[in-house]
């Protein structure tokens, strides 16, 4: 028997809580949904679509457009908004809608297959009120439909082998203040991040049996580039529209909205391949970072794997980097929006002061007012309350950390996907004294982001509060590995590892490019002492004490998060050698 397939796109909705209306009131909900669904039959008709499977309170609809698929979700949605307006909150009946192109089995009048379980899955992803799209729709309606979208990340499906985009279509949120609710917390506009488009990497050999690589490539590093939620990915759909075309980045930054643009190249000789990959803010044509790397091409995928990971590792801080600069331009950090005041707090929380960690802290908190879903806003405020506690600032160190681990734990809770947040709590959890949960956050961290490098350091850093030196200098080789890129917290944790090994010589090299990092000058001072230079280490330790000259090494010990004996022992006597008092 022939099994008959198409390529359709399917739109996927039911209705938020209807077990909750059934329980309240039967009969008044089962009237409600008769006048939802005849909406329904009227505007997927209106765009030449067809329902072909209604249970309970799900709707399965079938269009050959996804512009139009998108179009009957955006005006069901709007006509279904109006008809609550008269309703009170609890008997609203709100529908979420997933929209997926995808292929499917055609079985008589009904569609079955994996088309139709990723619109149900995205679906159930979609806000009340709210529409889900998978990227394959995305890249068909972007720039067709009024609307902005907001990247939501891959996400798993059951049954389904790879992760899919998702991406959220921004319509008016329900109107709770008419309801006597507070609004709904204001969606932060797509505009607000930072966005890259990756464009197809040019095979400079011409072997058009190379063009699969080059290709590939570039998908992997779009796909890489997407776990960072904090960063706008153009789909591979409109980017690679550019390939085989003279482009003009400026144009192109244009054309896709976007602030910065990766392009390379790839060149094959013989059994060696030469890739090179430069990244450009679109605005100005700055050429903000190249690198090139050389491999030999004896397992093909491990180089397109290897050389990924390295681009992004790097690729990642840059951005950070440009961010970061964009917002020491801003002429005052006031009426930002949440992202920009991220930025500014980040920017004042480097300088590792009580002054300006208490000017971080009020930008983090005003980030969350503008939006309390913000999830790096609340693991940038556990830092501050973090450092806070480590230097020993304020009245109160102690209730520091209760707050800290307040806001780590909130910000898992507006976003478990983020790494960001998994790696904070991470940090809390080690200053608790909880190693082994420690442990597994940061490596929930890596898992949903392997190429941020932040996490392998601090992973890192409780290895070695561990007494585990050798696991601690391994990870910090895979990050060193990944970016050759360093910040001073990279340098002083790699320092400190040093250190414990006792290979204090080395220690010193990367100490001494350290700027501005308390716990880095007390580091320097110690291995100056313990590599026999009594005046350096004496100097170091003056530096350190002009700007806490309350410090006493029993103070410090008694706070200090080393668990044995012998490294205990071994620190101490560094910070005697150099001079620290007692």
């Amino acid at each position: 028997m022939h099994i008959k397939r198409k390529l359709a796109t399917i739109l996927a909705a039911d209705v938020a809580g209807y077990s909750r209306l059934m329980g309240e009131d039967e009969e008044a909900t089962a009237g409600t949904l008769g006048v939802c669904r005849a909406v329904f039959d009227r505007l997927v008709g209106a765009h030449d679509g067809r329902i072909f499977n209604t249970a309970g309170d799900s709707i399965v609809a079938e269009f050959s457009s996804p512009v139009e698929a998108v179009r009957s979700a955006s005006e069901i949605q709007a006509e279904i908004k109006a008809s609550n307006s008269g309703l009170t909150q609890e008997r609203r009946m709100e529908f979420r809608i997933g929209i997926h192109l995808g292929d499917v089995l055609v079985d008589g009048d009904n569609l079955l297959g994996d088309g139709i379980n990723v619109a149900a899955r995205l679906e159930s992803l979609a806000a009340p009120g709210g529409i889900a799209l998978s990227a394959a729709v995305h890249d068909h309606v972007e720039g067709k439909i009024e609307g902005e979208f907001r990247y939501e990340g891959e996400k798993s499906i059951k049954n389904i082998a790879k992760p899919v985009p998702v991406y959220t279509l921004l319509t008016e949120a329900p109107d709770r203040a008419a309801a006597g609710e507070p609004a709904a917390p204001q969606v932060r506009a797509v505009t607000e991040l930072p966005s890259i488009a990756v464009l197809p990497f040019e095979n400079m050999g011409g072997d058009p049996e190379q063009d699969y690589f080059a290709d590939g490539l570039a998908e992997d590093l779009i796909t890489e580039l997407a776990r960072f939620q904090e960063l706008r990915v153009v789909a591979r759909n409109s980017s690679f529209t550019y390939k085989g075309r003279a482009t003009n980045v400026r144009q192109v930054g244009e054309e896709l909205g976007v602030r910065y643009v990766l392009e390379g190249s790839v060149r094959k000789a013989g059994n060696r391949v030469r890739i090179t990959a430069q990244l450009i803010e679109a605005v100005n044509d700055n050429h903000l970072w190249a690198e090139r790397y050389d491999r030999d091409m004896d397992d093909l995928f491990a180089v397109q794997d290897e050389v990924t990971q390295r681009i992004i590792a790097t690729l990642a801080p840059t951005l950070e980097a440009s961010e970061r600069k964009r917002a020491r331009n801003f002429d005052r950090c006031e009426n930002l929006q949440a992202y920009d005041a991220v930025l500014c707090a980040r920017e004042k929380w480097a300088k590792f002061n009580e002054t300006d960690n208490l000017e971080a802290r009020a930008l983090y908190q005003q980030a969350i007012r503008l939006d309390p879903d913000y999830a790096r806003a609340y693991s940038g405020l556990a830092w501050t309350y973090l450092m806070e506690n480590y230097e020993n600032w304020g009245d109160a160190p102690d209730k520091a950390l209760e707050m800290a681990v307040e806001n780590a734990a909130q910000a898992i809770k507006v976003n478990p996907a983020s790494h960001s947040a998994w790696l904070i709590q991470g940090v809390v959890q080690r200053d608790l004294g909880d190693i082994k949960q420690s442990v597994t956050s940061m490596n929930r961290a890596i898992s949903l982001n392997p190429n941020d490098v932040d996490s392998y350091m601090f992973l890192a850093n409780v290895k070695l509060s561990q007494g585990e030196i050798a696991e601690s200098l391994e990870l910090i080789e895979r990050a060193r590995e990944l970016s050759t890129r360093t910040t001073n917290w990279h340098k002083a944790i790699y320092g400190g590892a040093l250190y414990a090994d006792k290979r204090y010589d080395e220690a010193l090299e990367i100490l001494e490019t350290v700027q501005g990092l308390p716990f880095a000058q007390r580091l320097l001072a110690m291995a100056y002492a313990q590599a026999g230079e009594g005046q350096k280490a004496q100097a170091a330790a003056k530096k350190f004490l002009e700007r806490y000259p309350d410090f006493t090494i029993a103070e410090h010990m008694g706070r200090n998060k080393l668990q044995r004996e012998e490294d205990r022992v071994h620190y101490t006597d560094g910070l005697e050698k150099a001079g620290f008092p007692t």
